[in-house]
């Protein structure tokens, strides 16, 4: 992806992180996720021309995850427009029908027009139905603000 524009990178990501293109879980834990508030402010200006910023973000999940869900991000503004970005997730709701809530820790970027996210469950998060939950996932979203989540939860203890 070295050497495309932002917009073509982003559509890349996006587009290799579809399910059936060798991403995500065989059992079809796939969900969908809405913006429902985006409160970013700017923290720091940098010597390179771009800026750190505090971002809270909540969510509103549906699919194999139902629930909402509150994000607080430290973000990289670079010059060119991208972003890097890194978070803690705050997730309520039930995940195949497990209710309860956990935590995710995000790492992830933005280009051109989507963000993707890579993450994992904190361990020793969960509670209720979801206690004892492990697992990897990602989104893909783009600037609409709907999200394409693919999660791999891991029930065993």
């Amino acid at each position: 992806m070295l050497g495309m524009n932002p917009e073509s990178r982003a559509h890349a990501l996006f587009e290799s992180h579809k399910p059936g293109r060798g991403f995500g879980s065989p059992d079809g834990t796939q969900s969908t996720f809405q913006i429902t508030l985006w409160d970013e402010k700017r923290a720091r200006d940098l010597p390179d021309g771009g800026h750190l910023s505090r971002t809270v973000v909540t969510q509103s999940y549906r699919g194999a995850m139902i629930g909402r869900s509150s994000v607080e991000y430290l973000m990289v503004h670079h010059p060119d427009h991208s972003a890097t970005f890194v978070g803690i997730e705050h997730f309520s709701g039930t995940i195949q029908g497990r209710p309860g809530t956990c935590l995710f820790q995000h790492a992830g970027s933005f280009q051109g027009r989507a963000a993707l996210s890579r993450w994992t469950v904190i361990p020793g998060s969960g509670t209720d139905g979801l206690k004892g939950i492990a697992g990897n996932g990602s989104f893909v979203v783009g600037l609409h603000g709907d999200a394409t989540v693919i999660f791999e939860p891991d029930f065993s203890d």
